[in-house]
């Protein structure tokens, strides 16, 4: 806990209107991993995911053709 640093304070909060602390909580971290794999276990490999996405894949490859197609005739409806 820290309360006797104006000038840490200061920095922390900024100097918006709103601005305002009396103190502040000063962590120390020794270790991070945003995604651990040791905790994280894979649900499917990327060639099922690949086989799961593939119609969807084709379906926008499908979209995009027609919006393609369609992108020439504009105004004419």
């Amino acid at each position: 806990m820290v309360e006797d640093d104006p000038g840490l304070i200061a920095r922390l909060v900024g100097d918006g209107p709103d601005a305002d602390a009396d103190r502040a909580i000063v962590f120390e971290i020794e270790a991070w991993d945003r995604n651990c794999p040791q905790f994280i276990t894979p649900r499917h490999t990327d060639a099922e995911i690949a086989d799961l996405i593939a119609p969807l894949t084709a379906r926008i490859a499908e979209l995009e053709a027609e919006n393609a197609a369609l992108g020439g005739q504009a105004g004419t409806g």
